[in-house]
């Protein structure tokens, strides 16, 4: 189980909860906390209000690091697909002024699509998206209903 306090990545048992080893600091965090953690196939991705990563779950060396900030307050998820890494951002440089839902290539980092909303009072994601295949299951609180983008499988 990883648990992201500070600028530190802490490894615990999963059954007994007992903390194993930690990595970190993170100077690629920034000096602020995470947001979100998820991990995949051997990588763990942290977000957090200055940047996103991908550590090597075994090493606990960065693989990737983006500048861009996890949507707030609706930086409390990040889905792992097989090949793309999906959460929420805020008025990135592809989208500014804009909260978007981004996917980004697993291995690289490299933006692969977004979806951009405007910016405006208390808009935001309101539930970590879900990935399924290659289509994202998101809700936001200016939309009454769920939306899915990509392609849906058969």
């Amino acid at each position: 189980m990883f648990v992201s306090s500070d600028r530190t990545l802490a490894v615990h048992d999963r059954e007994t909860g007992d903390r194993r080893h930690e990595f970190g600091p993170f100077s690629e965090l920034n000096n602020t906390s995470s947001r979100t953690v998820a991990v995949g196939d051997g990588t763990v991705f942290v977000t957090s209000a200055s940047s996103t990563v991908a550590i090597d779950r075994g090493t606990g060396t960065k693989r990737w690091r983006r500048d861009i900030s996890a949507s707030y307050p609706s930086g409390v998820g990040i889905c792992v697909g097989s090949e793309t890494v999906v959460f929420p951002v805020s008025d990135p440089e592809y989208a500014l002024g804009k909260e978007t839902i981004s996917a980004f290539v697993r291995e690289s980092g490299e933006l692969r699509w977004h979806y951009s909303f405007e910016l405006g009072f208390d808009h935001h994601v309101t539930l970590p998206p879900v990935l399924v295949n290659e289509a994202v299951f998101f809700t936001a609180t200016h939309i009454d209903d769920l939306r899915i983008l990509g392609d849906l499988p058969e």
